[in-house]
């Protein structure tokens, strides 16, 4: 038997051989198919779809980050065909507490004040919905301050001075 095909910009087919009549779409429409054999010829027409959106996914599905600090999310369709693509700017995204973690519509989270109970962050897109798991930690160390800053002591005399400790989530203490 002998395969081949009116467009080949739509799907292409393996002409003859062991693996002939297998074809593979290339891009949407619809294309003539036909096989020839002992001088006969029958014909199909072949509609080639879109690929279908089956699942998506959050990645990371779980992470632990400081107060005051950010994290990039990405959202992953998985299409009928196989395929993986970035859907991160094309989703509506949530947390379950805005006061301990938001995200902004491109995915990025940042961590506001510690708890010790994880976050939900919630992504949808094209009626499907996912979650990761976010916990936010204590902040980080930024930098320290000593005040104030400049003092002038006369010999024999004291002066007080003080030294904070300032965190990513802009809390200091004393140290």
């Amino acid at each position: 038997a002998n395969w081949q095909v009116d467009d080949y910009s739509i799907i292409t087919v393996i002409p003859n051989g062991n693996s002939a009549g297998y074809a593979k779409a290339l891009a949407e429409g619809t294309s003539q198919l036909s096989v020839k054999f002992s001088g006969q010829t029958v014909s199909t027409l072949v509609s080639v779809t879109p690929a279908k959106l089956d699942a998506i996914s959050l990645t990371p599905s779980v992470a632990e980050i400081p107060a005051g600090t950010n994290q990039q999310y990405q959202l992953f369709g998985l299409f009928s065909d196989g395929t993986n693509h970035d859907l991160t700017l094309f989703a509506h995204y949530q947390t379950s507490d805005n006061t301990l973690a938001s995200i902004d519509s491109q995915g990025l989270v940042t961590a506001h004040q510690y708890n010790a109970q994880p976050v939900t962050v919630m992504a949808s897109y094209n009626g499907l919905q996912t979650t990761a798991s976010l916990k936010v930690t204590a902040g980080l160390l930024d930098h320290i301050e000593v005040t104030p800053a400049t003092q002038s002591i006369a010999i024999g005399h004291k002066g007080a001075l003080q030294a904070r400790a300032v965190y990513s989530d802009k809390t200091s203490s004393d140290i």
